[in-house]
């Protein structure tokens, strides 16, 4: 995969059904430990992207915090989530082929169906 500066999406939260139905969380576990992550640490419900930064690839996504015992904690400011950071680690290892294509194939579609909303004629008071 070429470096790019736009960051490029290889996970986002919609396709976590589709990679357990597929018996491929395996393989993004490896992954993300090829690439210096624990995947225990990382929120399933954010996305993980391949950025540049500073010339370097890297892989941006969100953790877990831990405490001194090293268990998860409630957010001190939302009660309701644990609580968690952005954080990034080098690229090591390209995703697999699959991740970046189920990743496109989403955005099409998500694209196709706000395109289509848009489209709609809405002069009957502006409802789809």
């Amino acid at each position: 995969m070429p470096p790019s500066h736009e960051p490029q999406t290889v996970y986002s939260p919609d396709q976590f059904n589709a990679i357990l139905d597929a018996g491929r969380l395996p393989e993004v576990q490896e992954w993300l430990h090829a690439n210096g992550i624990d995947p225990d640490d990382v929120a399933r419900d954010t996305p993980i992207t391949i950025e540049t930064v500073d010339g370097q690839r890297v892989l941006r996504y969100t953790a877990f915090l831990v405490d001194e015992t090293g268990h998860k904690y409630v957010d001190p400011d939302d009660p309701h989530q644990a609580a968690q950071e952005e954080r990034t680690a080098p690229l090591v290892v390209e995703p697999p082929a699959w991740m970046t294509e189920q990743c496109e194939t989403w955005r099409r579609v998500a694209g196709s169906v706000l395109d289509a909303a848009h489209d709609t004629d809405t002069t009957d008071g502006g409802q789809l």
